[in-house]
């Protein structure tokens, strides 16, 4: 029986690879089924995505499938579901993924009530614009931003997950034949099947998450999916801050640029909205402008302004909106005035665009499976040559292949073929592929003959010794990626791509993750004077603060106990900041006692005026005054007589 027809759990218990072995069911796509599996080879689980049957059966989605997926697997970072293996065999299709044990964000949100604050939404949304900026700079676009895509750990570390529907900024042709991706969170390039869809459509889709985190409803709704395209495609949404008044309208206006119909009127680029997200986090008051847009006037800051903690509690709910409606009608650029004029006045050919689009859509179908393998000439296919076994270097520098074939290596491990040599290709040999205006990207799999190394474990190790170590193993270290940890010391190593345990080849490539140190927050510096240096160091800890340097001074209060600090009291700080201390010698306190040992002064240590002797005056030769006192009486100084 084809393993490709066993479906649901009849999975579960299968061991793939010989290595992976299938515990369980844990959800279900539109693309696959995804399992709970034990990698027995490092003794840790993973989630194993395989491909359903009516994808499976298509060996052009199989072949761009494995291809775009191993260009995935490359991604790095900590806000990314890695892919540790792919797998694209007669049996078999299957992804092997990071097992993240967490919530997606669409049920955290559940848990919420629907909705989050702005704060929480704009932590959330930072760190999927950095996934995004990582992986749109290698070239990789998710096109698939939606809250089921996000995992979030208990440390609301978020976790961008599925690129199963991802496309190379390079190539126009996507992994499916069919529209993909979730249609309300779909850009409007990406409804209206326009090719030229790249990094701005994941910013697009990302702006109607945050929209549903900050009002807890969608921009668009419908009864059918084609509809709800067409709303991206035709009409504004509603201003964020009309449904819910709590927004600050600088995030507002960041949400609307998110966005914008035109990608040219977006961020773009994510690590461009990531900064103005982190910009604004730091200064939610400030208005944010638009620069490129000389049109859009920023609101202008009034003195009774009616954000939500400002709005007195006898207004009731309409006089709000009223308020918000001429805000944001002040706020309206001309070009947005324009797009709601345009999207009212074409309201009623609604029906007739549907129509057309469904017939246009017929048609495309009809031709990419039907009739346009009809109108192909013999003379527009290449046959794939077999280069199984052959040198990759002489066919990589080939003539003969140059401007048809473009190739990706990838090495293993064989006793049979010589290092060097080619193992095996994709696509196949003899295979007929259409010829275009680009080459046909092939993957061939080179022999690294039997030496291998073993990714060591560098986990939570100094950078620099790590780099040290990897090198010295015949192993390239890319650039270092940095990321906020609240776990790792800055400077140490949070994670590696290949992972430790897993097979790499001399002169591989490894990159490396290494923590920034924890986000710090604001805190005021507490008043530490007359304390203690223990009491002093429990507030400061609390606060999270680090006691700095201790040092004395004389001073008429008790030892030990705090003088002088560093800081001003109230002073605003970053966590962790040091806070030095100068605390009381006590050599100025009534009843000091001088340690043991320690000398005293004597009055007869200088002549007394007049005498003009050269001789030192021996004070054990003067007899000291004599003081008649009780037993157990303490003199001046503090010395017990008796």
């Amino acid at each position: 029986m084809d393993n490709r027809q066993i479906i649901n759990d009849s999975y579960i218990g299968l061991t793939l690879g010989d290595r992976y072995e299938i515990l369980e069911r844990i959800g279900i796509g539109g693309m696959a089924y995804v399992y709970k599996a034990l990698d027995h080879k490092l003794g840790r689980n993973v989630a194993i995505k395989i491909l359903k049957d009516e994808l499976a059966s298509d060996e052009e989605f199989r072949e761009r499938f494995s291809n775009e997926s191993r260009a995935v697997a490359m991604l790095s970072h900590t806000n990314i579901v890695s892919i540790y293996d792919v797998s694209v065999n007669s049996d078999l299709d299957y992804i092997v993924m990071e097992y993240v044990d967490g919530l997606t964000l669409r049920e955290y949100v559940h848990t919420r009530g629907g909705m989050l604050d702005w704060k929480e939404a704009i932590h959330f949304t930072a760190q999927i614009a950095k996934a995004l900026a990582h992986a749109h700079s290698r070239g990789v676009i998710h096109r698939d931003i939606k809250p089921q895509n996000i995992m979030l750990l208990s440390d609301s570390t978020v976790k961008v997950m599925d690129f199963g529907i991802a496309q190379l900024s390079a190539s126009r042709n996507t992994l499916s034949k069919k529209t993909l991706g979730s249609v309300h969170y779909i850009s409007p390039e990406q409804a209206t099947g326009s090719g030229d869809i790249d990094e701005r459509a994941d910013i697009y889709s990302l702006g109607v998450v945050l929209y549903e985190l900050l009002t807890g409803r969608l921009p668009f709704e419908g009864d059918e999916p084609i509809a709800v395209a067409l709303q991206h495609v035709q009409k504004v949404p509603l201003p964020p801050c009309e449904v819910n008044p709590a927004i600050p309208p600088a995030l507002e206006r960041i949400v609307q640029k998110m966005m914008a119909h035109d990608p040219a009127d977006r961020y773009q680029t994510a690590a461009e909205l990531f900064e103005t997200l982190e910009d604004f986090r730091k200064h939610p008051n400030d208005i944010v402008t638009d620069d490129e847009n000389p049109e859009v006037v920023p609101m202008p800051i009034e003195p009774e302004g009616d954000t939500a903690e400002s709005v007195p509690e006898s207004f009731d709910s309409d006089s709000r909106k009223s308020g918000r409606r001429k805000m944001k009608k002040r706020e309206m650029s001309k070009a947005q005035s324009d797009a709601i004029k345009l999207a009212r006045r074409n309201s009623q050919l609604t029906g007739i665009f549907m129509a057309l689009i469904f017939i246009v859509g017929i048609g495309i179908f009809l031709w990419n499976f039907l009739l346009k393998d009809m109108f192909i000439s013999s003379a527009k296919l290449i046959q794939v040559p077999d280069w199984t076994g052959a040198s990759y270097e002489a066919v990589f520098s080939s003539e003969q292949y140059k401007g048809y074939f473009t190739f990706t290596r990838k090495f293993e491990e064989s006793e049979t073929i010589p290092k060097g040599n080619v193992i095996s290709q994709i696509p196949v040999a003899g295979r007929e592929k259409i010829k275009t205006n680009e080459p046909i990207e092939v993957t061939l799999t080179v022999s690294s003959g039997t030496a291998t190394i073993e990714m060591p474990d560098v986990y939570n190790v100094e950078y620099r010794t790590a780099e040290t170590r990897l090198k010295a193993l015949g192993l390239n270290v890319a650039d270092a990626e940095w990321t906020i940890s609240d776990t790792i010391a800055e400077g140490y190593i949070v994670s590696t791509y290949p992972v430790a345990g897993e097979i790499c080849y001399p002169n591989d490539t490894i990159r490396i993750t290494v923590s920034s140190g924890p986000l710090l927050n604001n805190t005021m510096v507490p008043n530490l004077i007359g304390k203690t240096v223990q009491e002093a160091t429990a507030l400061l800890d609390s606060l999270n603060l680090t006691l700095g340097d201790i040092t004395t001074a004389e001073s008429d209060l008790p030892t030990g106990t705090i003088i002088r600090q560093s800081r001003e009291v109230n002073e605003e700080v970053l966590e962790r900041t040091k806070i030095n201390l100068t605390i009381s010698d006590g050599t100025l306190a009534p009843g000091y006692v001088p340690p043991s040992g320690e000398p005293t002064e004597t009055p007869f240590d200088t002549p007394p005026p007049g005498d003009t002797s050269d001789e030192p005056v021996n004070p054990d030769e003067i007899a000291p005054p004599h003081i008649d006192t009780p037993d157990g009486y303490e003199d001046e100084t503090g010395l017990v007589i008796g």
